[in-house]
């Protein structure tokens, strides 16, 4: 398997390849939008990524009027992740400005076989790209 597939923050353990998320002894398969939209707010444990930056990232798209897609992903990768989605542990909204991952003691992603101090590559912005 490849070990670039796999992404681990906290106890949140993300195989993009296979698009399977695991969470303690939860399980579940994700879309292929669930994965890139996880593995965005993986990349940016404990920060804030606006809302205009997940749809560049996730849809490949400037356009951010109807929010609603974004809203709806995030309620399906809640019920994915969380045992009580209605009282969110991991992603958190920020209102009025985007969402944030939640993970206790960490401060970035490490991939599969990668110890302490080692790098997981560049991470994504999380402000807007200047128009």
């Amino acid at each position: 398997m490849d070990q670039d597939s796999f992404l681990t923050v906290g106890e949140i353990q993300l195989d993009e390849s296979h698009r399977m998320v695991r969470v303690g002894k939860r399980q579940s398969r994700l879309t292929p939008q669930l994965v890139m939209l996880l593995s965005t707010l993986m990349k940016h444990p404990n920060e804030v990524i606006e809302r205009e930056a997940l749809f560049r990232e996730v849809w490949d798209t400037g356009y951010t009027v109807d929010t609603r897609t974004l809203d709806v992903h995030i309620s399906w990768l809640r019920q994915a992740l969380e045992e009580d989605p209605r009282r969110p542990r991991y992603i958190k909204t920020i209102r009025g400005v985007g969402y944030r991952l939640d993970v206790e003691g960490v401060s970035r992603p490490r991939r599969k076989g990668e110890r302490r101090g080692e790098s997981a590559g560049n991470p994504r912005p999380t402000q807007p790209k200047d128009k």
